[in-house]
């Protein structure tokens, strides 16, 4: 509600925190109670690259320092 009155772009982290927290729960996110760990802070990255580029995580050659098929993973849930 308040990104729609103030005309600001609203991204969907939540969202896809809490998919990732119920379909792959072996996925850590969090290095405690609220702070993202590598995994979380690179699935937030995915989400706002798309969010302020358009352009599709899932097309980034970039992995960070996590691993590959964990990357390719948040890349296609970012999406």
């Amino acid at each position: 509600m308040v990104a729609q009155e103030n005309d600001l772009l609203k991204s969907n982290n939540g969202e896809k925190y809490f998919e990732v927290l119920t379909q792959f729960p072996e996925l850590e996110l969090y290095d405690d109670d609220i702070h993202p760990n590598k995994n979380g802070a690179f699935l937030n990255a995915c989400i706002f690259y798309q969010l302020l580029t358009n352009k599709k995580a899932a097309d980034l050659k970039y992995i960070g320092d996590i691993e590959p098929e964990t990357a390719k993973l948040l890349k296609q849930i970012a999406e």
